[in-house]
């Protein structure tokens, strides 16, 4: 009769069986991320926020809320000449942008397909 709180060890061929397995898990996770990472292009959006009349839109919050990768508080503040910069995006991919500026909120939609891309959006 085996004691309570006592743990029986692993037999030499359980311990065999387990180390294969946490090997081969541990080699087909590492795989799978590196080559769908690998696989990835990352590049910056780009982009020029305007006015109905042509001026720039500077000091605004440009951010992206939705796409097709995971993505970690992504955002911009525009320059005086409306430019916008953020980086590290998968590119390509269909990406929802929000943009505030003077208590009023926006939400385009942009589809990047190079890494070079600016955008111009009229706010």
């Amino acid at each position: 009769m085996e004691k309570s709180g006592i743990i029986k060890p692993i037999s030499g061929r359980a311990k065999y069986i387990l180390t294969i397995l946490l090997c081969f898990f541990l080699y087909s996770n590492q795989y799978c991320n590196s080559k769908t990472k690998s696989m990835e292009t990352r590049g910056s959006v780009k982009g020029i926020l305007e006015d109905a009349s042509g001026k720039p839109v500077k000091d605004a919050v440009v951010m992206i809320v939705d796409g097709p990768s995971d993505f970690n508080d992504m955002a911009s503040i525009s320059n005086d000449q409306g430019e916008f910069h953020i980086s590290n995006v998968v590119i390509p991919g269909r990406y929802v942008l929000q943009i505030q500026s003077n208590d009023q909120q926006k939400r385009k939609e942009v589809n990047l397909s190079s890494t070079d891309s600016v955008i111009k959006i009229t706010y």
